[in-house]
């Protein structure tokens, strides 16, 4: 289908992420609304990698809009892959692993269409009549809602090390067992630990553990609360952390670690790899995509 009959019709808006699982840049995010994006070693490019990355050329992808998907577009020497296997051109889809050049960084591709609609209005604080503060109970991370909401059917995605799984549900369940609908393999979680749902245009987090296991901003929640842009849920003391970056996904919460502590993953990455439990500073964003999630 030729491209002047998408540029005279209304095509819905699409949101790109890519987010970096392994390489130099782990744990970071780009989020484009862009028809064309390149991606390389050119620092005018929109997902940039270090100058010194030899392996990676100048412009080494395009990804370019065709109606409504991207079709990724090699232009580097060294070739690239999707899901391991080497392409000149290819169509993606959700939750492909890009792999640029043999041994090279890895990415994945998420994307949605955005319907235009009013975002959920933040509840406003619980303040009790001593004032601001006063009498709030000291372990609530958020709003506290009462479990009658009914869960809606919504796209979760959830990012943990180098696993990403995308699933349309009306709720899901984050543990350790077979049973929970995303892994995340770490002793310090649950069988089943925590609950993530859709109600009333709003995310909610519910705590599975009868113990107030679970956590956001470092605060054990009760009840069903609601989740805001760049909240950090924790599971367990020491346990794997999430960031929801908005619109049902979870992305790792990567940390800075002590030399000696570097020097211990090193030595045994073969073990820990399936069950990191790190934190840190929110990911950098470029300009060019700082708009991403405020949809």
């Amino acid at each position: 289908m030729s491209q002047d009959f998408y540029s005279n019709n209304a095509l819905p808006e699409i949101h790109v992420q890519i987010v970096h699982i392994d390489g130099p840049r782990k744990g970071e995010i780009d989020e484009s609304q862009a028809e064309r994006i390149s991606i390389g070693r050119d620092p005018n490019g929109d997902v940039v990698f270090p100058g010194d990355l030899r392996i990676v050329s100048r412009l080494h992808a395009e990804l370019v809009r065709e109606g409504n998907r991207f079709l990724l577009v090699c232009k580097g020497a060294n070739g690239c892959f999707i899901n391991g296997n080497r392409v000149e051109q290819a169509y993606l889809k959700a939750g492909d692993v890009i792999t640029l050049a043999e041994g090279g960084p890895k990415i994945s591709y998420l994307s949605k269409m955005v319907k235009q609609s009013k975002p959920a209005m933040r509840p406003p604080p619980q303040v009790s009549p001593g004032g601001l503060g006063a009498g709030l109970d000291q372990f609530a991370a958020s709003p506290q809602i009462p479990k009658t909401n009914v869960p809606e059917e919504a796209s979760f995605t959830f990012q943990f090390g180098i696993n990403i799984k995308s699933l349309k549900k009306s709720a899901v369940r984050l543990g350790r067992s077979d049973r929970a609908d995303f892994s995340l393999p770490h002793p310090s979680v649950y069988d089943l630990h925590a609950e993530v749902f859709h109600a009333q245009g709003n995310y909610f987090l519910r705590d599975l553990t009868s113990n107030r296991g679970t956590f956001i901003n470092d605060r054990a929640i009760q009840g069903d609360t609601i989740l805001q842009q760049n909240d950090v849920v924790m599971f367990g003391d020491g346990g794997p952390r999430l960031r929801f970056v908005g619109s049902g996904r979870f992305v790792e919460e990567l940390a800075q670690t002590s030399q000696d502590e570097t020097e211990i993953l090193e030595e045994s990455i073969d073990d820990i790899e399936s069950h990191k439990a790190f934190t840190s500073t929110t990911p950098k964003k470029k300009g060019l995509f700082s708009s991403f999630f405020k949809k």
